[in-house]
């Protein structure tokens, strides 16, 4: 199979004009023609040049040779960006292509943040003004060895979160305002790592760059495994609901109540039939208890005579001696 060259980028100054590309020259040209620039006859080429032509190309030479602002020539729109793309080596050694979005992280009067999974392009522009911008590498993706962060906070703040295992180099002004690096992790880079620039100028703001523990995944063991582990057994207690004639089944509940809850420190006796022992009866393990003794009666009150009179005159103990009459 015979091999194809690669398509060539097209020039975008062979790119079709419009007509509104073709009144733009031709407004210049009239005023270059008012400001004696151009005389009639030069003024009547161009004018037909203008008219006529079809690319970009022919209309940029119609005004190559007078003062007018480059920003101000009609051109050619200025190509769409792409992601580029990136390979990643992923943990278990398999490498993936991913899209990288090389978009500023811009904030004004508003806030952005980059965290988790992302890919951090080989040039990253942050940009806070009168907002707040914040780059959380710990999870990040790197586009290439090295990388580098181009930090602008202008009446705002940037926070740029960077894992110990990265080497970060720091090299930032600040103009009445704070660039500044810390020390959140003790434990130095690993030799060979990538390494990551942070650069750029607080003006009136706060860009800093903070030098974070990594994130650890969590074990293979535990992130397969569906099931919890075993919860270690509660300690059981005698059985305190099953007498000798008991069957299996109330052994069986007896055991579970012992599971679901701790074992009392004394277990009360129960009666056979499975009611409360009566008042009285000794439970095992504890010394009986002696009955309070019984309380004295109560001393009867004395009976006094009754000082109402009879009517007679005597007393109701006195009676009349018989006259014999």
């Amino acid at each position: 199979m015979p091999h194809q060259d690669a398509p060539q980028t097209p020039d975008p100054w062979q790119m079709r004009a419009s007509d509104a590309d073709r009144d733009g020259y031709v407004r210049h040209l009239q005023d270059a023609f008012a400001e004696g620039r151009l005389n009639h006859a030069e003024y009547e080429d161009r004018m037909s040049a203008a008219y006529e032509a079809l690319t970009y190309a022919d209309l940029y030479p119609l005004l190559a040779d007078l003062p007018v602002a480059a920003d101000q020539i009609p051109g050619p729109p200025a190509p769409q960006a792409t992601p580029s793309k990136a390979v990643v080596s992923t943990s278990g050694g398999m490498q993936r292509v991913v899209q990288v979005d090389e978009a500023p992280a811009l904030a004004i009067f508003s806030e952005t943040r980059r965290s988790g999974r992302w890919v951090v392009p080989q040039s990253q522009n942050s940009v806070a003004v009168f907002g707040s911008v914040t780059l959380d590498l710990r999870q990040a993706m790197l586009q290439s060895a090295e990388v580098e962060i181009k930090a602008v906070a202008i009446f705002g703040e940037v926070k740029i979160k960077i894992p110990a295992d990265l080497e970060v180099d720091v090299n930032g002004v600040g103009v009445f305002g704070e660039f500044a690096r810390k020390e959140k992790a003790q434990d130095p880079a690993p030799a060979g790592a990538a390494r990551v620039k942070v650069t750029g100028m607080a003006l009136f703001g706060s860009v800093s760059v903070t030098i974070v523990p990594p994130m650890l995944a969590a074990p293979e063991s535990l992130a397969s495994s569906s099931e919890a582990p075993n919860a270690p057994a509660l300690p059981t207690g005698p059985n305190v609901g099953a007498s000798s004639g008991a069957d299996t089944t109330a052994a069986d509940g007896d055991q579970d109540r012992n599971l679901t809850r701790p074992a009392d420190p004394v277990p009360p006796s129960r009666h056979p039939s499975g009611m409360p022992p009566p008042v009285g009866t000794p439970i095992e393990g504890m010394a009986p208890t002696q009955e309070p003794p019984p309380l004295p009666p109560e001393p009867t009150p004395p009976q006094l005579p009754d000082p109402t009179p009879s009517l007679d005159g005597n007393s109701g103990d006195e009676q009349e001696p018989n006259s014999g009459r």
